[in-house]
């Protein structure tokens, strides 16, 4: 498979695991949709690192890095500690 396909499989995959946590509703639910608690917290703190990489490793199409760009990340914001 053309890894360009991977590469935006994962950007949606981890967006949409971020969009999740921060919208979850109760304790119910798989991992990502419900209230932080002992149980999920190692999975979506792993899941905040893979965005963190991400994010700070994304560049436009002229190789510039996005954070360091006049177009940064506002998810990039959420998980910088």
């Amino acid at each position: 498979m053309d890894n360009d396909i991977l590469v935006t499989a994962e950007f949606l995959e981890i967006n949409d695991q971020l969009f999740d946590v921060l919208n979850n509703k109760g304790p119910g639910g798989l991992p990502f949709k419900a209230a932080l608690s002992d149980d999920n917290i190692g999975i979506i703190e792993e899941t905040f690192k893979q965005a963190e990489d991400l994010y700070t490793t994304l560049e436009d199409i002229k190789g510039t890095n996005i954070i360091h760009s006049k177009r940064r990340c506002g998810p990039l914001g959420l998980s910088v500690r």
